[in-house]
């Protein structure tokens, strides 16, 4: 009997593990993806220094807006200057007029397309003479790339929750039929069929509560120990704890009065 229910809970961990494993694959991927994103600012070029001033006061409160980098024309004489060695022309570029940039630096994760939407709406409505320098191309590839990781993820995730339901119901099934016989004996003896009902339920809460408690202990140690990057959401292990769960009561309906 011990056997069995050792035997059941090795077999959940590995798949509550394996389970966690893919889930931080998926958020270790989705994190590449908008970490990429965010290093490409977006370029905006104006011959008026001062619109960026009342544009920033607009957009700073959007959450896709990571921060924001002014160079007013001086700064890009300078930086030319510094460049190309352009010390003897100093006096020559500073007679030109040049534009000013504003480089918005976008927060991947939440840049979105309503985001992008209502940002490029402000900037080439208010601020028409804005010349707006993005890669949009980029930004859809990657809005693609998302969807697709996403879509695996969320079809990964169907697909381990029936796994677990399935080997979970048919291991403990398995093991209670097994025991039928010795059950038998036991009430024959004169014993209270009872306490198999009891040992239902605690063998159930072993099945429960190890796995989960062995995962969320694996997952803080490893942060603990600055041994691993990825963020995981408690819920996830609510989640995992739920359908395991719910994989008892299964058992026990489709038991029914064998026990």
């Amino acid at each position: 009997m011990k056997q069995s229910i050792f035997l059941q809970i090795l077999v959940i961990c590995l798949i509550v593990f394996g389970w966690n494993i893919f889930h931080l694959a998926y958020n270790y991927q989705r994190n590449y993806y908008d970490t990429q994103l965010s290093e490409k600012p977006m370029i905006l070029i104006s011959p008026y220094a001062a619109m960026f001033n009342a544009l920033e006061a607009q957009i700073d409160t959007f959450r896709s807006v990571d921060f924001i980098v002014v160079e007013s024309d001086s700064v890009i004489a300078e930086m030319l200057i510094e460049s190309y060695d352009l010390g003897s022309a100093s006096d020559l570029i500073g007679d030109f007029n040049l534009p000013s940039i504003m480089k918005i630096y976008l927060n991947g994760k939440y840049y979105d397309l309503k985001q992008k939407t209502d940002l490029e709406n402000i900037i080439s409505s208010g601020y028409p003479e804005i010349v707006i320098n993005y890669d949009d191309k980029y930004w859809h590839d990657t809005q693609q790339k998302n969807s697709v990781l996403f879509r695996s993820y969320l079809f990964g995730n169907i697909f381990l929750i029936v796994f677990l339901l399935i080997i979970s119901v048919f291991l403990r099934l398995h093991f209670e039929s097994r025991s039928n016989e010795y059950w038998r004996v036991f009430k024959n003896s004169g014993g209270n069929l009872r306490l198999r009902k009891k040992k239902y339920w605690q063998n159930s809460f072993l099945i429960c509560f190890i796995p989960i408690l062995l995962a969320v202990g694996a997952y803080y140690g490893l942060k603990y120990f600055k041994f691993l990057p990825l963020d995981m959401d408690v819920r996830f292990f609510v989640g995992e704890f739920i359908f395991i769960l719910l994989s008892v009561l299964i058992s026990r309906i489709i038991l029914g009065k064998h026990i």
